[in-house]
């Protein structure tokens, strides 16, 4: 289901979907999520939306220069890493979200959809 909000919000609806409305439904969704979940939220806006995972383990990721990690609470770890070093072992989050926009760089399409696929892996088998 939030694969289907993450294309709706990045490709379909960019102009048209606010904040507010994009908001609304991904708690709508994020509720559907089930308590102990290992949640992976990419491009995760600051950690801005943890609050909708309070029952999970949440890892927030982002882009940048320098690997880093920082545990945040006992639940709550944020990583930083460079778009070509996905530091995220395959097979180890039950569901892998986006809540922030992945801007295209000077990486070519190929690089990209490289680097997709090895976030997708990261979806234990039977996750979201």
């Amino acid at each position: 289901m939030l694969r289907i909000l993450f294309i709706l919000k990045t490709y379909l609806l960019p102009k048209k979907l606010t904040r507010k409305l994009f908001e609304k439904y991904f708690k709508y969704f994020s509720n559907k999520i089930t308590n102990k979940s290992i949640v992976l939220n990419f491009a995760s806006a600051d950690l801005k939306y943890r609050e909708y995972f309070k029952g999970c383990d949440y890892t927030a990721g982002d882009i940048c220069f320098n690997f880093k990690e920082k545990r945040i609470d006992s639940r709550t770890i944020a990583v930083f890493a460079g778009f070509n070093e996905n530091p995220f072992t395959p097979n180890s989050f039950d569901v892998v979200i986006s809540t922030n926009s992945i801007v295209r760089s000077s990486f070519n399409d190929e690089i990209i959809i490289k680097n997709f696929t090895r976030l997708i892996d990261c979806i234990k088998k039977g996750g979201g």
